[in-house]
């Protein structure tokens, strides 16, 4: 078992193949606000959906398999930190749910709203009314230590200390360089993370994921960005994305996109 960021923007692609889409069932997805109790659920759909991938197995031993211990250990931060996420005012998290599956969790998305954003009011007021009486959740958050997540230059603090964090500690470095080459002290969205069910890639749930999250960027009238692998790049073009600087990773094993979408006001 393997898997990024942050619940990060490098995210496994959907599936183009038509014959994948014609054998597998429309799925009943509706997309709703994520919890802090669904943070547990969006940790183990997130393990899925990044588990095989290079980049996340670069973190993990390479010679031997996680001891049952540690696959423990790593769960448990990230559902602290997810915990944590969606519990803050300038992050927006929608979690897609098949309701023909008794609504279990089959993608979510997560945006970070900057300072002036009308979103951040709306989700201290809706986080204040969900928060009643949320003994799960304020558990989670205790063990997050708080609704605080560190700084985007400490951003993997708290990782079990047997994980080699080195091609996420290069990817940071690199992502935040070139967010200061072409962003600079704008105000802007970014897109910290999506991920969905890899048995229903294919139904575009990524998509309608990222076009929720989207509504209220355009709302602001704002640009946003992203770090993405070469697979997700492609759901991210699809809805106005453009590369503006790849960043090679570990020697050119791996390569992520800097992505942008320009400004757009809502219709």
């Amino acid at each position: 078992m393997t898997t990024t960021t942050t619940f990060s923007s490098v995210i496994p692609h959907e599936s183009s193949n038509p014959s994948t889409n014609i054998q597998k069932p429309s799925p009943s997805i509706a997309i709703r606000p994520a919890l802090v109790t669904d943070a547990p659920a969006l940790a183990r759909l997130r393990e899925r959906a990044f588990g095989t991938g290079a980049l996340q197995k670069s973190s993990f031993p390479s010679e031997r398999a996680l001891t049952a211990t540690e696959q423990a250990e790593y769960l448990a931060w990230r559902t602290a930190r997810l915990a944590a996420r969606t519990s803050r005012e300038d992050y927006h998290v929608w979690k897609a749910v098949d309701e023909g599956r008794d609504g279990e969790i089959v993608g979510c998305v997560a945006l970070k709203s900057p300072a002036g954003s009308r979103a951040r009011a709306e989700k201290k007021m809706f986080a204040a009314a969900v928060a009643k009486g949320d003994e799960v959740g304020t558990g989670l958050l205790e063990k997050a230590g708080g609704d605080v997540l560190p700084p985007k230059a400490q951003r993997y603090e708290g990782a079990p200390s047997w994980m080699n964090m080195a091609a996420f500690s290069e990817m940071e470095a690199k992502a935040n360089a070139a967010r200061e080459k072409f962003i600079g002290e704008r105000e802007v969205w970014y897109v910290q993370g999506l991920f969905v069910d890899p048995e229903l890639q294919g139904h575009r749930i990524g998509s309608r994921l990222l076009q929720q999250g989207l509504e209220f960027v355009d709302r602001d009238g704002l640009e946003c960005y992203l770090e993405a692998s070469p697979e997700g790049a492609n759901v991210y073009r699809r809805l106005g994305f453009e590369v503006v600087e790849d960043m090679p990773l570990s020697g050119g094993m791996f390569n992520i996109s800097f992505m942008i979408r320009p400004a757009q006001q809502s219709s």
